[in-house]
């Protein structure tokens, strides 16, 4: 009897999994590789207490980068354009570095393109939106709002839908507030986008949790319905 020639297929499962490890990522498979091994790898989750420390970090910084960009606005009000000049670049700056502790503190993966596209991105929606509405604090909330989306690591059940709709809320409260109270909307602006992200998923995990709770619930409950166990009986 000959032997028949040529590669020898593998079982079904195995090759399945091959294939599924070929689509996965290097990232991926780092996790899985970590979670496997016990060690927190860099994409393991992090602590509430770094998450904490990611966004309060980075609204350190846009604190100080909206100062400075208020500067720039009274100094080119002023007729001092080289001082105006000077405070936006320092503006821009402390804005990128608001965008790369968030993402770095985080771990969000791969920071390095949060950092240089959401600190561009977050800058030209400002700008635009500032030229449209003639003033500072709504384009504030809806620019870094909209890019700390995708630059703060979500938490466990964190939803983007609901981060969204968060940040679209907040920019419309904070345009009314700034029409009706432009000082405090101005003073409470910067304060506003990280943090409300983090809220927003606080709020999903919560939600996702009871929804958790609630499927194994049902799960774990009989079929049929009292009366039919009690005729068992």
């Amino acid at each position: 009897m000959s032997r028949q020639r040529g590669r020898r297929e593998p079982p079904k499962p195995e090759k399945e999994a091959y294939v599924e490890s070929l689509k996965k990522s290097r990232r991926e498979r780092a996790r899985e590789r970590a979670e496997a091994s016990g060690r927190p790898g860099v994409a393991s989750i992090i602590t509430p207490r770094r998450r904490w420390a990611a966004v309060a970090f980075a609204t350190f910084f846009i604190v100080f980068a909206f100062a400075s960009l208020l500067n720039a606005i009274i100094e080119s009000d002023a007729g001092n354009d080289a001082g105006a000049r000077l405070a936006m670049i320092f503006a821009a700056m402390l804005s990128l570095f608001s965008i790369g502790v968030l993402a770095i503190v985080s771990r969000v993966d791969r920071p390095m393109r949060a950092i240089f596209l959401g600190g561009p991105a977050a800058i030209a929606i400002f700008m635009v939106l500032g030229a449209v509405l003639r003033e500072p604090a709504t384009p504030l909330v809806a620019a870094y709002g909209a890019v700390g989306i995708f630059a703060l690591r979500p938490a466990p059940g964190g939803s983007t839908r609901t981060r969204s709709l968060y940040v679209i809320t907040a920019t419309a409260v904070v345009g009314f507030g700034y029409i009706v109270a432009p000082a405090v909307a101005a003073t409470v602006a910067p304060l506003i986008p990280y943090f409300l992200l983090h809220f927003a998923d606080v709020v999903s995990n919560r939600r996702s949790g009871v929804e958790m709770m609630e499927t194994i619930k049902a799960r774990e409950e009989p079929e049929g319905e009292p009366d039919d166990w009690a005729e068992e009986g």
